[in-house]
């Protein structure tokens, strides 16, 4: 890997870890909510930024991208 590629993987992988933290934000934020449409957009705001991240964690593992921030993505997907 070359180290554009490692830089764009490193940009990417920071991006799903922004993804993944505005998604838990939302899953909590939607206990919280007492109208039920709100809640319901919430709610599929937050499956699809995790979706999101989940998505761009399986292809930086495809590449063989290694990082110490790989592990705290899987905690935040996870």
């Amino acid at each position: 890997m070359t180290k554009l590629e490692a830089m764009k993987c490193e940009k990417l992988l920071n991006e799903a870890i922004r993804y993944a933290i505005d998604a838990n934000d939302k899953f909590s934020e939607v206990m919280r909510t007492p109208s039920p449409m709100e809640r319901e957009i919430l709610e599929n705001t937050a499956h699809n930024h995790r979706g999101y991240a989940e998505g761009i964690n399986q292809a930086l593992v495809v590449l063989g991208f290694k990082h110490d921030l790989m592990a705290e993505l899987g905690k935040l997907i996870n």
